[in-house]
């Protein structure tokens, strides 16, 4: 999947040995998987870097997110597909940007998202 959007960390990640000489500033939406059925979006983000202006994978595992409706509570889901574009090329980069944005709106990867 191509990487459309991004956010820029507020504070960059420190891999330290395990990626030495490398700061991942950005985290990125790496694979997405939407069930209508169940009302929810699977999410795979992954912390990296830019390199001129394209999004590098870092080293760090990726972490899985389940975005679903709150049962009595935010319509995260729900809110979430209703800003989906409809169609036409920029859709993914939508998409990842809603995504992205909702991340960080949550307190999840603190930042500003960046599109790519």
């Amino acid at each position: 999947m191509a990487i459309k959007a991004a956010v820029q960390l507020t504070t960059a990640w420190d891999p330290g040995d395990f990626d030495a000489g490398k700061s991942y500033t950005h985290v990125a939406v790496t694979r997405v998987a939407e069930n209508t059925e169940s009302n929810s979006v699977q999410v795979q983000m992954t912390h990296g870097y830019l390199d001129a202006g394209v999004f590098v994978v870092g080293l760090k595992d990726p972490k899985q997110f389940a975005i679903t409706n709150v049962s009595g509570g935010t319509a995260h889901y729900d809110n979430m597909v209703a800003k989906v574009p409809v169609g036409g090329e920029n859709l993914m980069a939508g998409y990842q940007g809603i995504i992205c944005q909702w991340m960080a709106d949550e307190g999840h990867y603190p930042g500003t998202v960046v599109l790519l």
